[in-house]
């Protein structure tokens, strides 16, 4: 445990039978566990402390006149517990996520692109938003990032590109009607570098 977290040593280990031992840096672990997604993070974490806590406890009992835990332990383990909070939330918020794709909780709004010489739209900027029940609004630099972390960007980026088609068209009948748009009418849409993976 301690070459997860960098604390002090509390167990030590003895080969009854000839062994090969293979050294694993502690650099090694931390890659490894930063590279893992959240919640494998979060249980490693909680997984950590407990066996921390029992340990505790048991020296506790050992010797009942220990004392209470530093100031020191005790800011670690508050801010041990904003990092989990923020973990949760973010598997809440993933959670979410996924039932708005289901849920046809995403829309998307387009902003319009001009050309400066002859005042007429050229084209449109295809931007995502989500509407969700419990959140409502949910702002883009809060999800947009979630979903690349996971598979669910290549899901909403299908979903994009589809809609953004099918707007194209019926934008250019609309605008062609008005006379407002310009000759080569497009969409610009912003894809995920793994939609091209």
């Amino acid at each position: 445990m301690g070459i997860i977290d960098a604390s002090p040593r509390s167990a030590s280990a003895r080969a009854v039978n000839p062994c090969r031992c293979i050294m694993v840096s502690a650099a090694q672990v931390a890659e490894r566990i930063e590279l893992s997604s959240p919640m494998v993070r979060l249980l490693i974490s909680m997984s950590l402390h407990r066996n921390r806590a029992y340990n505790n406890y048991l020296r506790t009992l050992a010797n009942p006149h220990g004392g209470l835990p530093s100031p020191a332990v005790t800011e670690i383990a508050y801010a041990k517990s904003q990092q989990h909070q923020q973990i949760l939330d973010d598997i809440k918020l993933e959670s979410d996520l996924q039932n708005a794709v289901r849920n046809s909780e995403l829309f998307l709004v387009y902003q319009p692109l001009l050309n400066l010489s002859t005042g007429k739209i050229i084209g449109f900027e295809s931007l995502l938003r989500w509407q969700c029940p419990q959140r409502g609004l949910v702002s883009p630099q809060q999800f947009i990032a979630l979903a690349e972390e996971t598979t669910l960007i290549l899901t909403m980026g299908d979903w994009i590109l589809e809609h953004s088609c099918a707007d194209l068209r019926r934008f250019q009948d609309q605008l062609d009607s008005l006379e407002q748009a310009d000759g080569n009418f497009f969409i610009s849409i912003n894809i995920s570098v793994r939609q091209f993976q």
